[in-house]
């Protein structure tokens, strides 16, 4: 007859070892600590942790993924917001454009009810959303949902919608993309370059993009009143320089010029393909 016995001392050993192996692997996850997403649409740099606001941050990995063409599509998806062609983002049942039915500004008698800021500065009423604008050296996007008067003023009594764009670098870098689309003959070229003016001082970065198609609607001139340009077509161009000064650790100013324009059949969407 063959005995066999467990060593207890043998089974406690091999339990301490799979509670360490345990503990080290716990150990080595929690190293790769998750990057902290900081929010900038408060004035003050918080991280999203902190923020006591309720926020959604699109990530610049997540807008270089291509998961979405336009600021349409990035914005449409967060929870709680609807965005309908050439019209703000209604938040959380607001509308955006201060009236009833959500198309313009003028049917209700006032102003935008949610603002549109990039890199801080307040964007004109037609100024964004009009057209299906493309992404392009879009660091993040963060759509706040809730009253943001305290920080951007009247205009933001549904929310808040920050842009922050890449910054200069002080390495040389560089990038060129082209898209196109089979229906309607849709194109996207856009190239930004960025580098240093001044070792460790001053930088600069320059993108643009342009984006030509044409749109949902089939428009038919009234006869004797045609209009300058193809009903059809929707051309956008976007050009954006920025400086960055760093005369210390202490200091840092950026300056930042852009310039955006839209020809055609504004306020529609492009086709999609």
């Amino acid at each position: 007859m063959n005995a066999f016995k467990l060593n207890p001392i043998a089974v406690a050993l091999a339990s301490v070892s799979g509670v360490v192996s345990l503990q080290a692997f716990a150990e080595e996850k929690a190293g790769a600590a998750i990057e902290t997403v900081y929010v900038s649409g408060e004035k003050v740099s918080r991280s999203l942790k902190d923020t006591t606001t309720s926020v959604s941050v699109i990530t610049e990995e997540e807008l270089a993924s291509l998961q979405h063409l336009t600021l349409t599509d990035a914005v449409s998806n967060v929870s709680n917001v609807v965005v309908l062609t050439g019209a703000l983002p209604d938040i959380r049942g607001v509308s955006g454009n201060g009236s009833a039915t959500g198309f313009n500004s003028f049917t209700g008698g006032a102003k935008g009810r949610v603002s549109m800021l990039v890199d801080g500065v307040a964007e004109p009423f037609v100024a964004d959303l009009t057209g299906d604008s493309g992404l392009w050296d879009i660091e993040q996007v963060e759509v706040f949902r809730g009253p943001q008067s305290t920080n951007n003023g009247r205009n933001s009594i549904a929310g808040a919608v920050y842009i922050k764009t890449a910054e200069p670098s002080f390495d040389w870098e560089g990038a060129v993309r082209v898209g196109y689309r089979d229906m309607d003959g849709y194109l996207d070229t856009s190239g930004v370059v960025s580098g240093p003016l001044v070792e460790d001082t001053l930088a600069f970065r320059l993108s643009a993009q342009r984006l030509a198609g044409n749109t949902y609607s089939n428009g038919v001139p009234y006869e004797g009143n045609d209009p300058d340009f193809d009903l059809n077509e929707l051309e956008t161009q976007r050009v954006r320089g920025k400086l960055a000064w760093t005369p210390s650790e202490a200091v840092k100013s950026i300056l930042t010029y852009a310039n955006s324009s839209e020809e055609g059949n504004t306020g529609r969407s492009f086709l999609y393909g």
